[in-house]
């Protein structure tokens, strides 16, 4: 399958595509700790939390690494050099930030009255520990731009250390080695500080998970810039010294990659609000957290809890189809902006995953619908049903696994690879020909038995006497269906026409490309329309009350940090068609009385 790509690098393409998923999904975790707690508002903490994203963002250029590497494309260094913009960002900025913490400690434990009066004025202190990361991450990016090669004959795998051409790049690399001492230097003298001073638990604490993280990024950057130096020694061929600064970046991408289970493993506030975030148990009654982040009260508890109901993991399940769905985009993008192309076949294995959210989506959809149906109708065997939610669950699942294992052994069987039928990669030409009509009238037909499924859920529910709660899940769904059914009728529509209107192969995908507009609007759209949906209840004398679907809004907003509805009432199961509970009506009377 891999035939193209030369042993020496194939497995630094693996390394580095799953070094990078964990690392863009642990540092936005870490981020996610900051936007949820007050206490990670500091100046330390923000410093903390700037440099994971800037993390994240240096580890993000390996992606279009492995688009280049398994799809087999090129690209100039000036078209590398625009593709990675933002992780050149990232990687500049990564060790200033790191001096900065360090400075920022040694102030704390060496002058902790001046610290304190800084900190009364937080805006400007933190201004000013940026302004060394942020000037010398526009230097480089000024000096990348100068000193780019735009001869387009000379064509390179797009990687980090490829984006700055040159000079740039020792200079860089010179530079970070520079950095890298003074860091050693500083977070030593923290450390004999507290050695002998009495400082808080708490601060020793942030400061031995930074220490680790700092140990890590030490070694990373030292073998690092030794290797990146020697290269230019021990060789005079261009290619071989690209591929040992290619591997030398291993020890710092790992580095990157690790914050979060440092921090994880090290402190204990960073660990209980992880917790909290996948909804784990931790210690809530601990004295070392104040109330703002004090991991999950019961309300919050039973709210997660109730979304991992057997229609709450159809509606997650539906939503990550979705994610793989629209990352194939990023792909398409970095085939559109670097002027590449590729295979049909490459373009199909590169979009694998991306298939899978498709394929599975409108499978999804209607198992959801499917699972409302049963609720609604026979709401007594759906509780039995859900006495082994696995097995109901599961039952659900297999229309949409079969569907898209059928669609991607068709999308595999017609692939086409003549290396010279060149297209720009993105979803519709993954499918090839026969393929892709197959998905387009197939897709067609489900939707069509979706509208009959959710047209009579609607009416049965406006003949039924059910809870606030499942309407506002279902209409949730609903407008979300109707997003998506408007998406994919479009698409269907002008996906057929397309082999109508035109016998020229490059028109027709460029109408379904364009057809692809509404489905990834759609797609896209999830989150806001559970966090916003509201709907009208009718009360006395005609006046009309607005609700909104809380749990959900809850829910995301507390994984920001923002202030939620502690005091709404307790909810019930997505199936239960009671409203209030027999206990809540006897608190409620007991209050009156008194």
């Amino acid at each position: 399958m891999f035939d193209y790509i030369p042993k020496a690098i194939l497995p630094l393409g693996f390394f580095m595509f799953f070094c990078a998923l964990i690392g863009v999904i642990g540092n936005f975790v870490m981020l996610l700790c900051s936007f949820r707690t007050k206490r990670f508002r500091s100046p330390c903490h923000i410093l903390i939390t700037a440099t994971c994203l800037a993390d994240a963002i240096h580890i993000s250029g390996q992606f279009p690494f492995c688009v280049h590497l398994f799809g087999n494309l090129t690209s100039s260094q000036a078209q590398c050099y625009w593709m990675l913009t933002a992780p050149i960002v990232g990687l500049t900025s990564g060790g200033p930030l790191i001096l900065a913490m360090g400075i920022d400690r040694l102030i704390a434990v060496r002058y902790p009255t001046r610290y304190r009066y800084f900190q009364e004025e937080p805006k400007f202190y933190i201004c000013a520990q940026l302004l060394f990361p942020i000037g010398y991450a526009v230097f480089f990016l000024v000096y990348g731009f100068l000193v780019r090669n735009t001869d387009v004959k000379n064509q390179i795998t797009c990687a980090n250390p490829l984006a700055l051409n040159g000079t740039a790049f020792q200079m860089f690399t010179y530079s970070s080695g520079l950095i890298c001492i003074f860091v050693f230097f500083v977070y030593l003298t923290v450390y004999i500080l507290l050695k002998s001073n009495k400082a808080s638990a708490r601060f020793k604490s942030v400061f031995r998970s930074l220490a680790v993280t700092v140990g890590l990024v030490m070694f990373g950057w030292v073998s690092t810039t030794t290797a990146n130096t020697l290269s230019y020694s021990i060789t005079d061929s261009t290619y071989t010294a690209q591929l040992i600064q290619m591997y030398a970046g291993i020890t710092v991408n790992t580095a990157a990659a690790s914050n979060v289970f440092v921090f994880y493993a090290i402190n204990s506030d960073y660990r209980e609000v992880i917790k909290a975030l996948f909804g784990c148990k931790s210690k809530t009654n601990s004295p070392l957290f104040e109330a703002s982040s004090t991991m999950v009260t019961e309300k919050r508890r039973m709210t997660l809890v109730r979304l991992r109901s057997p229609c709450h993991i159809l509606i997650s399940l539906t939503c990550i189809s979705d994610l793989f769905h629209l990352t194939a985009q990023f792909v398409y993008c970095v085939h559109l902006f670097g002027n590449l192309t590729c295979s049909q076949s490459q373009c199909f294995y590169m979009l694998i995953m991306p298939l899978s959210g498709v394929g599975a989506s409108g499978p999804l959809i209607l198992a959801m619908g499917v699972d409302r149906l049963i609720a609604v109708k026979f709401p007594t065997k759906y509780r039995l049903l859900q006495q082994e939610p696995k097995f109901y669950v599961l039952a659900h699942l297999i229309s949409p696994i079969v569907y898209t294992l059928v669609l991607l052994y068709f999308g595999y069987s017609t692939r086409i690879v003549d290396e010279k039928i060149q297209v720009a990669c993105a979803v519709p030409v993954a499918l090839n020909g026969t393929a892709f009509q197959f998905f387009t009238y197939s897709n067609a037909l489900i939707y069509f038995i979706v509208v009959i499924v959710y047209g009579t859920v609607y009416i049965l529910l406006k003949s039924n006497k059910a809870s606030a709660r499942f309407k506002s899940v279902f209409k949730s769904i609903a407008v979300t269906v109707g997003f998506v059914l408007f998406g994919w009728v479009t698409t269907t529509l002008t996906n057929t026409l397309s082999y109508e209107v035109t016998s020229d192969t490059f028109t027709a995908q460029i109408m379904q490309m364009y057809a692809g507009i509404t489905v990834n609007f759609a797609a896209a759209a999830n989150v806001f329309i559970f966090y916003a949906i509201k709907w009208v209840e009718v009360g006395i004398a005609g006046k009309f009350s607005w609700h909104f679907s809380s749990e959900y809004r809850e829910v995301i907003k507390s994984l920001f940090g923002c202030d939620s509805k502690m005091n709404t009432a307790m909810f019930e199961a997505s199936s239960n068609m009671v409203s209030v509970s027999a206990t809540s009506q006897i608190q409620k009377r007991n209050l009156t009385m008194t």
